[in-house]
Parts: structure tokens; C-alpha cells; sequence
């Protein structure tokens, strides 16, 4: 089983990021840049959008819930270079974020946001495992960091900032406090991001 969970990952790796694309291209048709459309819209096919939405939502929860599992008999060194992978697209994501802003796309914007949560949540899922070691969560938390502190990316992608932040925590006690320097930035990062946190990330 451990062998079979080395190619099994890596597709529902790819499995995530569909579902999560696909829910984007729902939306986009959903809302539309048609005013007039806009205006017929019956109350039931946006209740039958949303319920779409939250089945798609459901679904890429049940996927990342599978992956924490699996990961959990993954060859550690599989796993690691697996994550090392999500960490270096998430970095190459979050750089995108200004160039997406500066644009004034709204869809280019959405795309980013909703790459860097599905990356987020993906990372989320393999901190949960409890299969990762200290430099692989040490990486992790400094990529996670900047997306705490500041409020200048979407709520969504500070919101599964925080979830990951929690997870690592929760999870790895150890690696939290085995520093008093990593555990007094930590303290920082939370007090000063008290500022910062936007409303809807706090729910």
C-alpha cells in the first residue's frame, strides 16, 4: 500500500486543483459579466449555483482528507520531495499576487487567489498527516507567514493561512516550542496580523 500511495498522491494532487478549477469556471458562469442576465436570474438557479458550489466544496474537503491519510504511509522521502513541490508553487504563486492586483482582472485575481488556497489546503492536508519533519514545517512556516501578516491578499488565502498556522500547532507541539526564538515570533506574528486579519477570515 505504500507503494501504491506514491502514484496515487500526485493524482489527487491534480484531482484537487481540477475540482477547485472547475468550481472557479461555475462561478464565473454563475455571476457572468452580462448585466442583463444578471437581472433575470430566478432565486431557484442560484440556490441550485450554490448548492453546485458547496458539493464542490464538500468534495475537494473529502479528497484532501484522503491525501492526509495516504501520506501517512507515503515513503518519507517521497513524501518530502511531494511537499517540497506544493511549497516552491506556492512561493511562485504568492509573487503573482502583485502582478494579478496591478492588472485590475478580477477573474486573473480569483485564479491566483484560488491557486495559492488550493496550494494551502493541499500543504494543510500533509502537515495534518504528522509525516512531515521539522525542516519541511520550518519552510512551511515561513512561506506561511507573510499571508498572516498582511491583508493586502484575498480573504480566502489568508483564511487558509490561518488554517495551516492552526494545524502546525495543533500538530506539532514539539516543533513549535523546541525554539523560544520560533515560538516568540510566532507570538509576534499572531498579535501583530490582530491588526491585519480581515473579517471574513476570521470565521
Amino acid at each position: 500500500l505504500s507503494n501504491v500511495s506514491t502514484k496515487i498522491l500526485p493524482s489527487l494532487f491534480k484531482l484537487v486543483e481540477s475540482l477547485n478549477q472547475s468550481s472557479l469556471s461555475k462561478k464565473s458562469s454563475a455571476g457572468g459579466d452580462d448585466e442583463a442576465a444578471m437581472e433575470i436570474e430566478t432565486a431557484s438557479s442560484s440556490k441550485e449555483a450554490q448548492s453546485k458550489n458547496q458539493q464542490s466544496t464538500q468534495l475537494v474537503e473529502a479528497v484532501t482528507d484522503a491525501i492526509g491519510q495516504l501520506a501517512k504511509i507515503c515513503p518519507r522521502e517521497f513524501l518530502q520531495n511531494l511537499f517540497k513541490k506544493v511549497v516552491q508553487r506556492l512561493l511562485l504563486a504568492t509573487t503573482e499576487v502583485a502582478e494579478s492586483n496591478d492588472s485590475g482582472d478580477k477573474n486573473l485575481q480569483n485564479v491566483t487567489a484560488l491557486r495559492i488556497s488550493s496550494l494551502l489546503g493541499l500543504a494543510q492536508a500533509l502537515v495534518a498527516s504528522e509525516s512531515l519533519d521539522d525542516a519541511s514545517l520550518s519552510l512551511l512556516y515561513r512561506a506561511v507567514r507573510p499571508l498572516v501578516r498582511t491583508d493586502e491578499h484575498d480573504p480566502r488565502v489568508q483564511k487558509r493561512a490561518y488554517k495551516v498556522l492552526a494545524e502546525i500547532c495543533s500538530g506539532h507541539k514539539d516543533f513549535v516550542t523546541s525554539s523560544s526564538e520560533r515560538l516568540d515570533d510566532l507570538t509576534d506574528l499572531l498579535v501583530d496580523s490582530i491588526v491585519t486579519c480581515q473579517v471574513s477570515a476570521r470565521h
